[in-house]
Protein backbone atom coordinates (compact mmCIF):
# COMPACT_ATOMS: atom_id res chain seq x y z
CA UNK A 1 0.00 0.00 0.00
CA UNK A 2 2.87 2.53 0.58
CA UNK A 3 4.26 1.50 -2.43
CA UNK A 4 0.79 2.71 -4.34
CA UNK A 5 0.87 5.67 -3.05
CA UNK A 6 4.27 6.47 -3.67
CA UNK A 7 3.60 6.06 -6.98
CA UNK A 8 0.38 8.20 -6.43
CA UNK A 9 2.41 10.85 -5.15
CA UNK A 10 5.04 11.03 -7.73
CA UNK A 11 2.83 10.39 -10.77
CA UNK A 12 0.73 13.91 -9.43
CA UNK A 13 3.47 15.85 -8.66
CA UNK A 14 5.40 15.26 -12.89
CA UNK A 15 1.94 15.82 -13.95
CA UNK A 16 1.74 19.34 -12.15
CA UNK A 17 5.18 19.84 -12.50
CA UNK A 18 3.86 19.50 -16.82
CA UNK A 19 1.38 21.90 -16.35
CA UNK A 20 3.25 24.25 -14.75
CA UNK A 21 5.95 24.34 -17.38
CA UNK A 22 5.98 27.03 -19.85
CA UNK A 23 4.58 26.16 -23.51
CA UNK A 24 8.40 26.28 -24.90
CA UNK A 25 9.47 23.52 -22.04
CA UNK A 26 6.31 21.23 -22.32
CA UNK A 27 6.73 20.39 -26.20
CA UNK A 28 10.69 21.09 -27.37
CA UNK A 29 10.59 20.17 -30.86
CA UNK A 30 12.58 17.41 -31.72
CA UNK A 31 15.05 18.24 -34.63
CA UNK A 32 15.79 14.59 -35.97
CA UNK A 33 13.01 11.80 -35.98
CA UNK A 34 12.88 8.71 -37.22
CA UNK A 35 9.42 8.20 -38.10
CA UNK A 36 7.44 4.39 -38.48
CA UNK A 37 3.93 4.54 -40.77
CA UNK A 38 1.31 1.93 -41.13
CA UNK A 39 -1.59 3.33 -43.49
CA UNK A 40 -4.07 2.19 -46.47
CA UNK A 41 -3.51 4.35 -49.40
CA UNK A 42 -0.43 5.94 -48.02
CA UNK A 43 2.53 7.31 -49.36
CA UNK A 44 4.91 4.97 -48.54
CA UNK A 45 2.22 2.27 -48.71
CA UNK A 46 0.94 -0.21 -46.06
CA UNK A 47 3.91 -0.26 -43.89
CA UNK A 48 7.02 2.34 -43.87
CA UNK A 49 9.66 4.21 -42.09
CA UNK A 50 10.66 8.03 -42.61
CA UNK A 51 12.92 10.86 -41.64
CA UNK A 52 12.16 13.69 -40.29
CA UNK A 53 14.17 16.98 -40.21
CA UNK A 54 12.83 19.75 -38.43
CA UNK A 55 14.65 23.01 -39.35
CA UNK A 56 12.46 25.45 -37.84
CA UNK A 57 9.72 24.66 -34.99
CA UNK A 58 6.38 24.57 -37.12
CA UNK A 59 8.06 23.12 -39.95
CA UNK A 60 8.50 19.11 -40.78
CA UNK A 61 10.80 17.48 -43.67
CA UNK A 62 10.50 14.08 -44.30
CA UNK A 63 11.59 11.68 -46.67
CA UNK A 64 11.24 7.24 -46.09
CA UNK A 65 10.77 4.47 -48.10
CA UNK A 66 7.73 1.77 -47.52
CA UNK A 67 6.24 -1.49 -48.90
CA UNK A 68 2.53 -1.04 -50.68
CA UNK A 69 0.31 -3.95 -52.08
CA UNK A 70 2.37 -3.35 -55.63
CA UNK A 71 5.89 -3.45 -54.24
CA UNK A 72 8.27 -0.16 -53.14
CA UNK A 73 6.87 3.37 -52.52
CA UNK A 74 9.57 6.81 -51.75
CA UNK A 75 7.81 9.26 -50.80
CA UNK A 76 9.15 13.23 -49.65
CA UNK A 77 7.22 16.35 -48.55
CA UNK A 78 6.71 18.81 -45.93
CA UNK A 79 4.12 19.45 -43.13
CA UNK A 80 3.45 22.58 -41.34
CA UNK A 81 2.31 22.61 -37.61
CA UNK A 82 0.30 24.41 -35.77
CA UNK A 83 0.58 24.21 -31.63
CA UNK A 84 -3.18 24.54 -30.17
CA UNK A 85 -1.74 22.76 -27.05
CA UNK A 86 1.62 22.11 -25.00
CA UNK A 87 2.31 19.03 -26.77
CA UNK A 88 -0.07 18.55 -29.64
CA UNK A 89 -0.07 20.43 -33.07
CA UNK A 90 -2.61 19.92 -35.92
CA UNK A 91 -0.56 20.09 -39.61
CA UNK A 92 -1.05 20.45 -43.24
CA UNK A 93 1.24 18.71 -45.54
CA UNK A 94 2.29 17.92 -49.25
CA UNK A 95 4.32 15.29 -50.74
CA UNK A 96 5.54 13.64 -53.76
CA UNK A 97 5.80 9.68 -53.85
CA UNK A 98 6.17 7.30 -56.87
CA UNK A 99 5.53 3.16 -56.71
CA UNK A 100 3.52 0.89 -58.78
CA UNK A 101 0.10 1.57 -58.26
CA UNK A 102 -3.15 -0.60 -59.23
CA UNK A 103 -6.42 0.17 -58.15
CA UNK A 104 -10.17 -0.33 -59.76
CA UNK A 105 -12.82 2.02 -61.04
CA UNK A 106 -16.68 1.95 -59.65
CA UNK A 107 -19.30 1.20 -62.17
CA UNK A 108 -19.99 5.37 -62.12
CA UNK A 109 -16.77 6.07 -62.76
CA UNK A 110 -15.31 6.75 -58.91
CA UNK A 111 -12.78 5.49 -56.78
CA UNK A 112 -13.82 2.84 -54.24
CA UNK A 113 -12.16 0.59 -52.01
CA UNK A 114 -15.29 -1.28 -51.35
CA UNK A 115 -16.57 -2.29 -54.94
CA UNK A 116 -20.20 -3.36 -55.83
CA UNK A 117 -18.99 -4.91 -59.12
CA UNK A 118 -17.97 -8.38 -58.96
CA UNK A 119 -15.07 -7.38 -61.74
CA UNK A 120 -14.31 -3.95 -61.45
CA UNK A 121 -12.29 -1.99 -64.40
CA UNK A 122 -8.41 -2.76 -62.54
CA UNK A 123 -6.06 0.03 -63.75
CA UNK A 124 -2.46 -0.10 -63.38
CA UNK A 125 0.64 1.58 -63.29
CA UNK A 126 4.31 0.35 -63.22
CA UNK A 127 5.36 3.73 -61.63
CA UNK A 128 2.88 5.76 -60.55
CA UNK A 129 3.96 9.48 -59.64
CA UNK A 130 1.78 11.39 -56.90
CA UNK A 131 1.13 14.61 -55.49
CA UNK A 132 -0.38 14.17 -51.88
CA UNK A 133 -2.12 17.06 -49.37
CA UNK A 134 -2.81 15.86 -46.04
CA UNK A 135 -4.78 16.51 -42.95
CA UNK A 136 -2.55 14.83 -39.84
CA UNK A 137 -2.47 15.63 -35.56
CA UNK A 138 0.48 15.38 -33.98
CA UNK A 139 1.27 14.48 -30.27
CA UNK A 140 4.11 14.56 -28.15
CA UNK A 141 3.67 11.75 -25.57
CA UNK A 142 7.53 12.45 -24.18
CA UNK A 143 8.87 8.80 -25.39
CA UNK A 144 7.15 9.12 -28.89
CA UNK A 145 5.32 11.64 -31.36
CA UNK A 146 2.07 9.83 -32.28
CA UNK A 147 0.26 11.08 -35.59
CA UNK A 148 -2.58 9.83 -37.46
CA UNK A 149 -3.12 11.26 -40.50
CA UNK A 150 -5.47 11.25 -43.98
CA UNK A 151 -5.33 12.57 -47.30
CA UNK A 152 -5.68 12.89 -50.96
CA UNK A 153 -3.20 12.01 -53.57
CA UNK A 154 -3.23 12.66 -56.94
CA UNK A 155 -1.81 10.51 -59.63
CA UNK A 156 0.29 12.84 -62.02
CA UNK A 157 1.26 10.22 -65.02
CA UNK A 158 -2.64 9.40 -65.37
CA UNK A 159 -1.88 8.78 -69.07
CA UNK A 160 0.67 6.06 -68.71
CA UNK A 161 -2.41 3.54 -67.11
CA UNK A 162 -3.10 0.50 -68.47
CA UNK A 163 -6.36 -1.95 -67.89
CA UNK A 164 -5.10 -4.70 -66.25
CA UNK A 165 -7.99 -6.96 -66.34
CA UNK A 166 -8.84 -6.60 -69.93
CA UNK A 167 -7.01 -8.18 -72.39
CA UNK A 168 -7.89 -6.81 -75.80
CA UNK A 169 -9.57 -3.09 -74.61
CA UNK A 170 -9.75 0.47 -76.43
CA UNK A 171 -7.51 2.57 -75.47
CA UNK A 172 -9.24 4.37 -72.08
CA UNK A 173 -8.06 6.46 -69.90
CA UNK A 174 -8.88 6.29 -66.12
CA UNK A 175 -11.12 8.76 -64.64
CA UNK A 176 -11.84 9.28 -61.03
CA UNK A 177 -9.34 6.31 -60.86
CA UNK A 178 -6.52 8.97 -60.06
CA UNK A 179 -7.59 9.83 -56.67
CA UNK A 180 -6.74 7.82 -53.80
CA UNK A 181 -7.56 8.76 -50.65
CA UNK A 182 -5.47 7.39 -47.75
CA UNK A 183 -5.38 7.06 -43.83
CA UNK A 184 -3.12 6.05 -42.05
CA UNK A 185 -0.96 5.78 -38.02
CA UNK A 186 2.55 6.95 -37.54
CA UNK A 187 4.77 6.27 -34.46
CA UNK A 188 7.65 8.63 -34.45
CA UNK A 189 11.05 8.52 -31.94
CA UNK A 190 13.63 11.46 -31.83
CA UNK A 191 16.72 10.90 -31.99
CA UNK A 192 18.54 14.33 -32.06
Amino acid sequence: MPLAALAVTLSASRARADADAPPSEASLPRAVVVEGSAGIGAPLGYLGGALVLRPASPLAIHGGVGLGAQGPQLAAGARGLYAFAPRTAAGVGASWSTGALAMPEGRDGTWSPIQSQKRPPIWSWSRAHMINFELTLEHDARSVLIRPFLGLGYVLNGAEARLANCGNCPDARPTSARFVPYFGFAVAFGVL
